[in-house]
C-alpha cells in the first residue's frame, strides 16, 4: 500500500513496552540471509544493518540510548520490495539509519500481533496504516512517528525531521509519550463500569455499521480501496441463513459477483488477489495470500448451498483447486503467498499481457476475455467473460502460456494459515479427488506436531518461535473440520484438547492475550479480539467450543467426559466476561457475533437435532 503517513511532532503518538534485560546481540547483514523468513533474507544486502525482532535488540537500543527504527513488511508485497530497492539499499539512507538509530526488521506474517500493534498506532495517528510500515520509537520502545513507502530523499527528510525534534525537544517528547501511551495500551474496562453483552444489540449494531459502509453498487465495504473482509461476509451469510433477509442477500450477491468477475480475481489461475485500490475492484494488489483463498472458498461454497446456486459452488471449487495447485508445496504443506513482484520487478508482471500477446494466444477466442487496463501500465489483466465450455479452453491456453514465466513465492509454511487451508479442504472434500488427497497429505504433515507441548509458528523452522493464540485456534478449527468431514474421532478429540489448553494458556482475568512474551507489546489483553483480514481468534474459539459441545456425533464418552465438562465451564467463563464494549465496534466482531448467535440457537434446540 503506497502511502506516506509521517506526521509532524504535534501529532506524534507514543506507547509503552515491557523489555526484559538480555545480552546485547547485533545481527550483521550477512547473517540475515540465514533467517527462516524469506522476507528477512531479501534484506541481507541492504545498506541498513538490521537486527531481528528480539528482546536483545530492544535492550541494545536502551543501553546505547538510541531511537529505534522498526520496519514491518512481507515478501509478496510490491511496495515492500520497492522500499528496499529505493531506500534501504541506498548508502545515504543506510548511513543515516545506522549512525542514529537501532534498526529492527520485522516479517509481519511471522509477528502478526506486533504488526497489528504498529498498525493500531498508525491508525490512531492518521486513520490508516499500510505496508511497508516503518515506525520510529524512543530508546525505551515508545512509538513516535511512522511512514509507509518512501524513496531515499523522502526517507532522509523524515529521519532529519525526527532528529531535530528529538535533539531539541526530547523531554517534551518523552512526557507526551507517557500520556499518549495510556490511550494506545488502554486496558479493558472493569466489569463494574460495563454491562454484560446483549447479543441482540450486538447484532443490530453489526447490521447498522455494515449498512453505513456497504457499497450497494459495486459490493464490498468502503468507497476507496477494498479488501474482501471475508469474516464479515461470513457473518452476514450466517445472518441471512437465519433470518432470510432479501436486502442483505442482494448485497451479498452483488459483492460476491463483483469479486468473482472483477480484477480482484486471477481469472486464469482461479485464486483471489489480496485487495484492490479502487471501489470497482479494478486495480488489484497482485499478491495472493493463502489465507484469502482459504477463507473465500468456504464462503462461496456456503453461498452456493444456501442459495441453491451451483455457480457459487463451482467458483468455490475453482478457488480450492487454485490453492492446491499453486500453494501446496511438494511436501504437502502450504506456502504463505504468491508474490506481487514478477521476476523482472514489475507489480503483477506474472499476470499481465500486452494486447498483441493476448490476441496471439487466444486467436478467435480473444472475444471471450475483457483485457482490464491498469493505471500506468501498457499491459492488461485478462478477465474471462464467458461461463460456457469455452471458459476452460481460454483458461488452459493462458495457463499454458503463463507457465513459461517465473512466479516468485513465499514458501514459509505458517501453522495457522495451514489450519485455515485444512478447513477449506474439508469444506470441498467431495468436490474433487485431488482436494481430498491434498487434505490427507496436509494432515499427515500436521499430525507429528500435535505431540509437541509447544507448537511452532513456522512449521518447518521451530527456531523461528512458538505458535501463539491465532495460530493454534486456526489449527484446531482445521483439525475439527477435517475430522467431521472424514469421521476421524481421534482428530476431533485432539482439537477439543487443544482448545481447552488455549483457554488455560491465553485467557487470564477475563481477557484474552493474543501473544505471550513478545517485546514491545507486553501483555495487552482484550475480552474479545477483533476480526481483520482473518477471523478473530477468540471469536473462533467460542464458535469451535460450541460446535464440539453440540456435535451430533460427540466425542467418545470414556475419553472425553472430563474435556467436555471443562469446555462447558470454559465457555461459560468466557461468555460471562463479554461486555457491551464490543457493541461500539460491532463490525469488527462478526466472528464473535456468529458464535453468540449459534450458542443462543443451539441451547434452545433438542439435543438430537443439534448440529
Amino acid at each position: 500500500m503506497k502511502s506516506i503517513i509521517f506526521k509532524p511532532f504535534h501529532g506524534l503518538l507514543f506507547c509503552l513496552a515491557l523489555i526484559t534485560a538480555m545480552p546485547i546481540s547485533i545481527l550483521q547483514a550477512s547473517e540475515l540471509s540465514e533467517q527462516a523468513s524469506p522476507y528477512l533474507r531479501t534484506h541481507a544486502k541492504d545498506a541498513v544493518k538490521w537486527r531481528t525482532f528480539t528482546p536483545e535488540a530492544f535492550e541494545e537500543a536502551k543501553n546505547l540510548n538510541k531511537p529505534i527504527l522498526l520496519s514491518s513488511g512481507y515478501l509478496s508485497c510490491y511496495w515492500c520490495h520497492r522500499m528496499a530497492e529505493d531506500s534501504f539499499r541506498q548508502r545515504s539512507v543506510g548511513e543515516a539509519i545506522n549512525n542514529n538509530y537501532l534498526p529492527i526488521l520485522l516479517d509481519r506474517e511471522m509477528e502478526p500481533e506486533v504488526d497489528a500493534y504498529l498498525q493500531a498506532f498508525m491508525t490512531q495517528q492518521r486513520g490508516f496504516g499500510g505496508w511497508p510500515l516503518t515506525v520510529i520509537l524512543t530508546p525505551h520502545a515508545k512509538p513516535v512517528a511512522g511512514f509507509s513507502y518512501q524513496n531515499a530523499e523522502a526517507t532522509l527528510q523524515t529521519l532529519s525531521d525526527f532528529a531535530m525534534h528529538w535533539s531539541k525537544q526530547r523531554s517534551a517528547v518523552e512526557t507526551s509519550a507517557q500520556n499518549k501511551a495510556k490511550r494506545l495500551e488502554a486496558q479493558p474496562a472493569s466489569q463494574e463500569s460495563t454491562q454484560k453483552i446483549n447479543t441482540r444489540t450486538l447484532l443490530n449494531n453489526f447490521l447498522a455499521q455494515t449498512e453505513r459502509i456497504a457499497d450497494n453498487d459495486f459490493g464490498g465495504f468502503g468507497q476507496t480501496e477494498k479488501f474482501p473482509f471475508a469474516p464479515q461476509l461470513a457473518t452476514l451469510l450466517n445472518i441471512d441463513r437465519a433470518q432470510n433477509a432479501p436486502q442483505l442477500r442482494t448485497f451479498l450477491q452483488t459483492t460476491l459477483q463483483a469479486m468473482l468477475g472483477s480484477g480482484l480475481r486471477d481469472h486464469v489461475g482461479g485464486g483471489f488477489f489480496r485487495y484492490s485500490d479502487t471501489r470497482e475492484w479494478s486495480a488489484p494488489h497482485f499478491e495472493q495470500m493463502l489465507h484469502t483463498q482459504a477463507l473465500m472458498a468456504p464462503l462461496l461454497l456456503q453461498a452456493g448451498k444456501q442459495w441453491k446456486n451451483p455457480a457459487y459452488v463451482k467458483a468455490g471449487r475453482e478457488v480450492i483447486l487454485a490453492m492446491v495447485n499453486h500453494f501446496q508445496r511438494s511436501d504437502g504443506l502450504f506456502r504463505a503467498a504468491l508474490s506481487a513482484v514478477s521476476e523482472d520487478g514489475v507489480a503483477g508482471g506474472y499476470y499481465l499481457w500486452t494486447e498483441t500477446a493476448l490476441r496471439k494466444i487466444l486467436g478467435e477466442q480473444y472475444s471471450a476475455i475483457y483485457p482490464l487496463p491498469l493505471s500506468g501500465q501498457s499491459h492488461y489483466l485478462p478477465l474471462i467473460r464467458v461461463n460456457d465450455n469455452s471458459r476452460l479452453q481460454v483458461r488452459q491456453r493462458l495457463l499454458t502460456a503463463r507457465q513459461a514465466r517465473q512466479l516468485k513465492t513465499d514458501d514459509k509454511a505458517l501453522l495457522g494459515w495451514n489450519g485455515l487451508a485444512l478447513s477449506a479442504l474439508a469444506a470441498g472434500i467431495e468436490l474433487a479427488p485431488s482436494i481430498r488427497l491434498s487434505g490427507e497429505r496436509l494432515v499427515e504433515r500436521l499430525k507429528p506436531l500435535l505431540a509437541n507441548n509447544r507448537l511452532p509458528r513456522l512449521i518447518d523452522a521451530s527456531e523461528a518461535g512458538p505458535a501463539q493464540l491465532a495460530d493454534q485456534i486456526y489449527l484446531a478449527q482445521g483439525l475439527y473440520d477435517w475430522a467431521r468431514a472424514t469421521q476421524n474421532k481421534s482428530l476431533k478429540l485432539q482439537a477439543a484438547k487443544q482448545i481447552h489448553v488455549l483457554f488455560q494458556r491465553y485467557f487470564y482475568q477475563g481477557n484474552w492475550q493474543a501473544a505471550i512474551n513478545k517485546p514491545l507489546i507486553g501483555e495487552l489483553r482484550s475480552a474479545a479480539l477483533v476480526d481483520n483480514e482473518l477471523p478473530s481468534p477468540s471469536g473462533l474459539w467460542l464458535k469451535l467450543v460450541n460446535q464440539i459441545l453440540y456435535d451430533t456425533k460427540p466425542l467418545e464418552k470414556n475419553t472425553s467426559a472430563l474435556i467436555t465438562t471443562d469446555l462447558r465451564s470454559a465457555l461459560e467463563t468466557v461468555t460471562q466476561h463479554l461486555t457491551d464494549e464490543l457493541e461500539d465496534n460491532a463490525f469488527f466482531h462478526g466472528t464473535t457475533l456468529t458464535a453468540l448467535l449459534q450458542i443462543a440457537t443451539l441451547k434452545n434446540q433438542p439435543q438430537e437435532t443439534k448440529e
